[in-house]
């Protein structure tokens, strides 16, 4: 009878375990796409990098134009 409860428990907190893994990821995700999602860039394609807010080149100057994927 110990043995089947604590197998029960065991599989019960496994499962709780698991399940908490892959909300957070999902969570992770969708933050990623989120970010992902409004990018901004350089019109004159300074060194192709791309920045998460709105503002001017650091290298040229230029104002940075809004990405959207």
């Amino acid at each position: 009878m110990k043995k089947i409860i604590l197998i029960s428990a065991g599989l019960i907190l496994m499962n709780l375990t698991f399940s908490t893994c892959g909300n957070q990821a999902n969570k992770e995700t969708s933050t990623e796409q989120i970010t992902v999602a409004a990018s901004y860039e350089c019109p004159m394609k300074c060194e192709n990098k791309k920045f998460d807010k709105p503002g001017s080149c650091p290298i040229c100057g230029m104002d940075l134009v809004k990405v959207e994927k």
